[in-house]
């Protein structure tokens, strides 16, 4: 199997996206997906500091991610820790915001905090991964030798995966949609 953008031999086959590539281009692109993130939902600038909840299923990832990107990152207990006005990011990937968004639906609860950004109590809270899957998590989680946080209970993705509905294509464009409708409310 040979990676899709360069053609060395594929380390990895992301199956939502059918995707093989090595662990160099792997990287690249997902640097690249994040960044594009932050930049389209102007999540945060360069020299911010960004301050990463510990005990998150992805917070060390995160942590590790955006400091490998360049970014300043401290490590913080709790949202109480952090100082109004900072910004706190959490490492919710897609089925995240999905499944936060499709219960909060359900319950007839939508709220500004299924967005990629939103304020909570005078802090900044972003999602960088929000636009990632599991898969790719998963993946760098394991080239880059990091264990798991804790994992909470989900039953709403559970029924996701039961009903078939935790596709990439199918989260990607609820998301995105979802986000691009809440913003024309709002404004």
């Amino acid at each position: 199997m040979k990676c899709r953008i360069c053609g060395k031999e594929a380390e990895f086959k992301i199956k939502s996206y059918n995707l093989a590539l090595c662990s160099d281009c792997f990287l690249s692109r997902l640097y690249k997906r994040v960044e594009e993130t932050i930049r389209k939902y102007r999540l945060f600038d360069e020299g911010d500091e960004i301050f990463v909840l510990k005990g998150g299923k992805n917070s060390e990832v995160l942590a590790n991610l955006l400091s490998e990107m360049g970014y300043r990152v401290e490590m913080a207990g709790s949202q109480e820790e952090v100082q109004e006005g900072r910004i706190i990011a959490k490492g919710d990937v897609l089925e995240d915001v999905v499944a936060n968004a499709l219960w909060k639906i359900l319950n007839w609860d939508l709220r500004e905090d299924v967005l990629p950004s939103y304020y909570e109590r005078g802090r900044k809270i972003v999602k960088p991964l929000c636009l990632l899957i599991e898969e790719e998590v998963f993946i760098y989680r394991n080239l880059k030798g990091i264990e798991e946080g804790r994992e909470g209970v989900d039953k709403i993705k559970d029924r996701m995966r039961e009903l078939g509905i935790l596709s990439a294509g199918f989260l990607l464009s609820f998301y995105k949609s979802l986000v691009k409708d809440i913003r024309l409310l709002r404004d």
